[in-house]
């Protein structure tokens, strides 16, 4: 019997990855506990902890760069996961950059009243070329970061 195709032989890497998304201008305590959540959640599987730029005086104090490093003093044992990366600015910029990383399964982890709403959007694109860049995921996830 002759061997067609290597690759068929080889087996492809299962890469999973947690995140969560979210302003925390200014960081708490609840934070905390959805990167404990996050952390959990994970297992063995990496997980990253990516913060939005939103800033306005009244609602949202903290600069972007300020608002990382508030996060990682208040959170050290996930300061490591806590993703400064100026060029995330949206939830498709972190799944093509995940993608791009490697990563086959994406969980995302939100508060209840909006895993609707991120489920619909990063599954509407996965597979599709669009203004936001590319990902193809074997399998999306979002789940609920409440207890």
């Amino acid at each position: 019997m002759a061997i067609k195709n290597f690759s068929q032989y080889l087996i492809e890497e299962e890469r999973e990855v947690y995140f969560t998304f979210g302003r925390m201008n200014p960081p708490t305590i609840g934070h905390g506990k959805v990167m404990d959540t996050l952390a959990a959640k994970s297992g063995k599987s990496d997980y990253k902890v990516y913060l939005s730029h939103s800033q306005n005086p009244k609602k949202d104090p903290l600069s972007y760069v300020e608002k990382v490093k508030h996060t990682r003093k208040m959170f050290p044992k996930h300061a490591r996961q806590v993703m400064l990366d100026k060029d995330v600015k949206s939830v498709f910029d972190i799944a093509v950059k995940l993608y791009d990383q490697g990563y086959t399964k994406i969980n995302m982890v939100v508060g209840a009243d909006r895993i609707r709403e991120f489920d619909v959007l990063l599954n509407k694109y996965n597979g599709t070329k669009a203004r936001h860049g590319f990902y193809n995921f074997k399998k999306i996830n979002v789940i609920s970061a409440d207890e």
